[in-house]
């Protein structure tokens, strides 16, 4: 069974000389547990931040729990001007976060629609298997992602086919799931013989393509890469093609404009053919997005980003999501201004 918990309330008392040599008053350092002139101890806190962002309850929700668990009564404006202070003080860590994104290997981003004060907004997500950063902007523009990863980003990009994504630096690898969806749309609707031919046809380049990187280990170097430019020869051929009908010039189009991005995969082991982790990890998001108005205010949508990238990215990491956190809150809180959070990155 569940032991009912209660309120503790700590009074802490700091004992302040006066130093002849210094000729000023010095007080002792902060015990440590405590936040200085804090109402809300940082269990309470720490859990908030977790409730809200980690398992997407609203304020309303958080404060009825409180009370219900402990007898803590506070308000939803408290916790939400606590929250946006928390995060002020991690945004150092979340920072930490971002410098990784920009050098590491490899990375997906996606996005998806979000409102502050009811006006529409993005929230961008740059992730990989052992980091995850989060922006809500004013624009889905090219401009967000380059400011995100860095105008001479090196590695690799998992994206879908949004044009914004085009203009960022580094190679790219252009999510096949998306591609296959769209070819079976093409084909519920148009039957004619010629689409029916020419389809066979690309699916066998793509799903070749798919199964090859899922074979690369068993396959001999030399033997691996001679399958590799006879799929991109087919693959360009394809492209290449002279259709009459208008889904299979469609189809043509795109796969022309984008063939180099399509097996990058192929290239790069550590790169999957999909981008289905950043919309996983963006998924988090759109759960709370449907269990609240998003964010009132440009600090709330910051802390949300904060938050989100510190929890999302220990979550990633497999470690103890309130331990760090409030470790983290207690070192900036009480005047330290270092990093300590240490993130492991890929490579």
């Amino acid at each position: 069974d569940i032991i009912p918990a209660r309120v503790q309330t700590t009074c802490y008392q700091k004992h302040r000389y006066y130093c002849k040599q210094c000729e000023k008053l010095v007080t002792a350092p902060c015990a440590v547990d405590e936040i200085p002139n804090s109402y809300l101890g940082p269990n309470v806190l720490i859990q908030a931040v977790i409730l809200k962002y980690h398992h997407g309850l609203p304020f309303n929700k958080i404060a009825e729990l409180f009370e219900g668990l402990c007898g803590l009564k506070v308000s939803e404006g408290a916790l939400a001007q606590a929250l946006q202070r928390i995060s002020g003080w991690l945004s150092v860590e979340a920072d930490e976060i971002l410098k990784a994104i920009r050098v590491s290997p490899h990375l997906h981003m996606d996005e998806t629609g979000w409102k502050i004060s009811g006006t529409r907004h993005w929230l961008w997500a740059a992730v990989n298997e052992k980091l995850a950063h989060y922006r809500i902007a004013a624009s889905r523009g090219a401009k967000v992602a380059r400011d995100i990863i860095g105008k001479d980003y090196k590695g690799v990009i998992g994206t879908d086919f949004y044009a914004a994504y085009n203009r960022l630096s580094g190679r790219k690898q252009r999510c096949l799931v998306h591609l296959l969806r769209t070819m079976r749309e093409y084909r519920m609707k148009d039957d004619s013989v010629e689409f029916i031919k020419h389809d066979k046809i690309l699916k066998r380049i793509v799903y070749g393509a798919i199964h090859l990187g899922e074979r690369r280990v068993e396959l001999a170097e030399r033997i691996y890469q001679r399958r590799v430019k006879r799929l991109k020869r087919r693959l360009l051929a394809w492209a290449s093609g002279d259709y009459e009908n208008k889904n299979l010039l469609r189809l043509a189009k795109r796969f022309l404009k984008h063939w180099a991005q399509l097996l990058t995969f192929l290239e790069y082991p550590e790169m999957s053919y999909h981008n289905n982790l950043a919309e996983r990890m963006i998924r988090p998001n759109v759960i709370i997005r449907s269990r609240s108005y998003q964010n009132r205010s440009l600090k709330g949508a910051a802390a949300h980003g904060t938050h989100m990238s510190l929890i999302q990215t220990l979550r990633l990491q497999q470690r103890s999501i309130f331990a760090d956190l409030k470790t983290a809150y207690l070192h900036h809180r009480q005047g330290k201004s270092s990093p300590i959070l240490q993130f492991a990155s890929i490579g």
